[in-house]
């Protein structure tokens, strides 16, 4: 059944198509389609050259066709003028029989620019034709001066400019092929052209030679009947002439001799130029002038000397100039400039490609100080100035730029230094009276409440108090049990410390640790500490106060005094706290054992300095050191520390994988942070979201004198790492000759009874502008260039395999990100002006290079182009 249906449906179908394909006749044409506007065609009038302002002489024809192509008669046409300005007769109008409307063209005013009309039918832009045309001047109209008018010459001779004049139409074109008349009315002189046309600028010229006698000579310039005609020039003429400059190179800051005529014999009537340097006129005659050149920073090479007597300048005379002397260094050496009057590097003309690193470094110990500077570069050619740009960061071959650093780690490292940071304020102003209860070797006033005697036993129970960093009288009464007693140290733990905290077996490996390594290294290296509780040990005391103040551990000169009204919380002996483990973070941040475990080493080395360096400097009756020398020694401390644990000594020039702790991973890391912090005063501003950001204006704007000082490095961790650098590097150059050597040095640092660069100056026995010199030209030449002065050298540590090498992990090959990297600015020997500021201690690093130099001058002044002060220098290294 449904295939039935089917059948019949699809035979209906075919039925009906036949039926409606056979009715009449046939099928019908459709009927022909209407006439309409499809095309617009010039017909005539396009392509015409007129006078502005005037009618062309053709009128413009547009032709309009239908789609078939024929004529289309009674459409409507507009006509717009679409450039250049003008008008046309007609706006609009209709197409006749043959399709066509018109209209007449006025050009606008402005010749050569482009002149267009636009015909299209009404309602149908898209139906359109342009036509064009060229607009040319008008006839002359005005003819005005533009140059040459004014001069001076010498007799008989032309004047410097030629004399040009300029004829335009009504409408302010310029009216080219002019006839202009040169004259001389007074009969003096010549002119090269007594007839010149205007060029396509409107412009014509002629030279002039002026007569032979002094006085006042004219020259017109006619172009006959325009308004502005004649054009009168003036030119005076006199006697003024240089024959000779002697010698004809002339030193800066020496004499010379201009031989000529026309000068006047009073010397202050003669301003003599050498260049753009106003020289002295010492004596005069008619005929000779004796000169001094100043004694300015500018680059040897050619110049021109300018003579002017009564507003009449002489014609220059081509001489030269150059320095007393030129900067000679060879590679790897230095010279250090103390004199700001001398600020002045002077390189003379040079096809061969050299490099030269300059620093421009405050020696000033006030760490808020900040002295702006200026770089002025002349050269002896013109040259543009070079881009201010640093160096590019670019790893090296296969360098992946492994972050070596923790963050969590560095933010610890912040929040402790910065609670460290108002430790040492304080002790800074309590030292007096610490210092006045001392003689000698050991306090005057006896203890009358010291907390830890030296027959104390594993298991005792002992009260100490912890002061909270800020004054002697604020502080936490502790219970604490002895949980290890070792030859020079004894441990407690609070009895409120959160657990899990150290095991006994954890208490025992710390205290054999500090026996055997860290009290040793560090008092070999800095001398005993005194001992004024009579018990021969430091006290460690592990407590969750630590952790609630947010540092890692500190000492207090408050246990150096006696406990007293105005000293509660003294424990009269040396004392460290530590930070304990808080699994829970339940006083501060979440601290494992493993956590603590890896602080506590680095942080008792270096706060044991601090027990020494407080006791040391009170038996000497010297003031408290600089915070620099403290946090610089201390860093040292667990430098020294390291070595002892490691096996390792001064000396040895370690690389990259020592001091990241590449080399041996599950070894504790005792010298990555001087490294990040030597970074973060390079200028590394390292953020979440992007560890590689370096800052421009570091190092120079920022110190490493004190502690949040003010610049954009990272406030808080300056006087640590850097200060650490100085004295490494003062220890490397002369520790190996010092009395009791390198130990000795610091010994002598920690007893001192003067403080900051004089000390170091008292010490060593050198200025302390020449170490600041040599210290900060290590931190980019050490171990970069071969044959290096060795004053340049740190021998302990290869700083440029550190910062630029790289070292193979299981992963492949790793290197520090090149933001931590000392990036000096680079530059040409071009001209260029740079400005900057530099803080106390710190230096502004430019390396200037180039393939070939013209001579070429660099003076360093203030903002102003005046004298630095006298707490500035400047040194230069000669690179490769």
């Amino acid at each position: 059944m449904l295939r039935s249906l089917a059948r019949l449906s699809v035979v209906s179908v075919v039925v009906t198509g036949v039926h409606l394909g056979c009715g009449g006749e046939g099928t019908t044409e459709p009927p022909p389609e209407d006439p309409r506007a499809t095309r617009a065609v010039v017909a005539s009038g396009d392509a015409q050259t007129g006078t502005v302002g005037q009618a062309l002489s053709a009128p413009l024809i547009v032709q309009i066709n239908d789609q078939s192509g024929s004529p289309m008669s009674g459409v409507s046409v507009s006509f717009t003028v679409s450039a250049g300005g003008g008008e046309v007769s007609n706006t609009s109008g209709t197409t006749d029989a043959s399709g066509q409307a018109s209209t007449n063209w006025t050009l606008g005013t402005a010749a050569g620019s482009t002149q267009q009309v636009t015909a299209a039918v009404a309602g149908a832009t898209s139906i359109s034709v342009l036509f064009s045309a060229t607009a040319t001047a008008d006839d002359a109209f005005v003819v005005s001066m533009i140059s040459g008018d004014d001069q001076f010459a010498y007799m008989g001779t032309k004047v410097p400019e030629i004399i040009v004049v300029r004829v335009r139409d009504q409408y302010a074109n310029d009216v080219s092929g002019q006839v202009v008349a040169f004259t001389l009315p007074t009969g003096r002189g010549s002119v090269d052209s007594t007839v010149a046309f205007t060029n396509s600028s409107g412009e014509a010229v002629t030279g002039w030679t002026v007569g032979s006698t002094v006085g006042q000579d004219t020259a017109f310039a006619t172009v006959a009947g325009v308004v502005g005609s004649p054009i009168v020039f003036t030119a005076t003429v006199h006697d003024l002439q240089i024959t000779a400059v002697a010698p004809g190179t002339i030193e800066l800051g020496g004499t010379a001799t201009i031989t000529g005529t026309g000068f006047d014999p009073v010397p202050a009537n003669n301003s003599v130029m050498v260049g753009d340097l106003t020289a002295a006129v010492n004596a005069a005659t008619p005929t000779q002038l004796d000169i001094t050149v100043p004694a300015a920073c500018r680059p040897a090479g050619p110049v021109d000397v300018n003579v002017t007597v009564g507003g009449i300048p002489a014609a220059p005379k081509a001489s030269a100039i150059t320095p007393a002397s030129f900067l000679s260094l060879a590679v790897g050496e230095q010279e250090i400039i103390q004199d700001p009057s001398a600020f002045c590097l002077q390189f003379d003309q040079n096809a061969n490609a050299e490099s030269y690193l300059i620093g421009v470094q405050s020696t000033s110990e006030v760490p808020n100080l900040i002295t702006p500077i200026k770089f002025n570069s002349f050269t002896s050619q013109t040259s543009g100035a070079p881009p201010a740009t640093v160096d590019a960061f670019t790893h090296a071959p296969d360098n992946r730029g492994r972050r070596a650093v923790d963050r969590a780690r560095q933010a610890r490292i912040d929040r402790h230094r910065a609670v460290e940071s108002r430790i040492r304020a304080f002790d800074r102003m309590n030292f007096d009276r610490v210092r006045a209860e001392w003689s000698g070797l050991q306090r005057t006033s006896a203890p009358s409440a010291v907390a830890v005697d030296s027959n104390v036993a594993v298991d005792d129970t002992i009260a100490v108090r912890v002061t909270k960093g800020e004054t002697c009288n604020d502080y936490d009464s502790v219970t604490t049990v002895v949980r290890a007693v070792g030859t020079k140290g004894i441990w407690l733990e609070d009895l409120e410390n959160p657990s899990p905290g150290y095991s006994s077996s954890d208490f025992e490996n710390l205290s054999q640790q500090f026996d055997d390594f860290i009290y040793p290294a560090d008092t070999v290296q800095f001398g005993g500490p005194s001992d004024a509780d009579n018990n021969g040990r430091i006290v460690m005391v592990i407590t969750k106060r630590v952790n609630e103040r947010g540092s890692l551990g500190f000492t207090t000169t408050c246990d150096f005094s006696a406990r007293s009204a105005s000293n509660l919380g003294s424990n009269e002996g040396e004392f460290f706290y530590g930070e304990t483990p808080d699994p829970d973070g339940e006083f501060g941040d979440t601290v494992t054992v493993a956590d603590a475990s890896s602080w506590l080493p680095a942080i008792s080395a270096h706060e044991l300095v601090h027990v020494i360096q407080i006791s040391g400097r009170a038996a000497a009756g010297g003031p408290f050191p600089s915070i620099w020398i403290a946090e610089g020694q201390a860093t040292m401390g667990e430098e020294v520390v390291g070595h002892a644990v490691e096996g390792r000594t001064t000396g040895q020039n370690l690389p990259l994988e020592v001091a990241i702790n590449w080399d041996d991973t599950t070894s504790f890391d005792w010298y990555s942070d001087q490294v990040v912090d030597m970074g973060l005063y390079f200028g590394w501003a390292p953020t979440l979201v992007d560890a590689n950001i370096h800052l421009d204006d570091a190092p120079h704007e920022c110190t490493w004198l004190e502690n949040e000082a003010g610049g954009p490095c990272f406030e808080g961790r300056e006087a640590y790492r850097v200060p650490w650098s100085l004295l490494r590097w003062i220890s490397d150059q002369f520790g190996p000759n010092y009395a009791g050597g390198e130990a000795g040095l610091h010994r002598d640092i920690v007893s001192g009874t003067v403080n900051g660069f004089a000390l170091l100056e008292n010490l060593v026995g050198r200025p302390i502008e020449e170490l600041l010199a040599q210290w900060a030209a290590t931190l980019y030449v050490d171990d970069r260039l071969n044959g290096a002065n060795p004053t340049l050298e740190m021998t302990s540590w290869d700083l440029f395999d550190i910062f630029y090498g790289s070292f193979t992990l299981p992963e492949g090959p790793f290197g520090l990100i090149p933001a931590l990297r000392l990036t000096p600015k680079d530059a040409s020997f071009a001209t260029f002006a740079e400005t900057a500021s530099v803080r106390a201690g710190s230096t502004y690093y430019t390396l200037i290079s180039s393939d070939g130099r013209p001579g070429t001058a660099i003076s360093i002044l203030d903002e102003t182009d005046l004298e630095l002060p006298s707490h500035m220098q400047v040194w230069v290294v000669r690179m490769p």
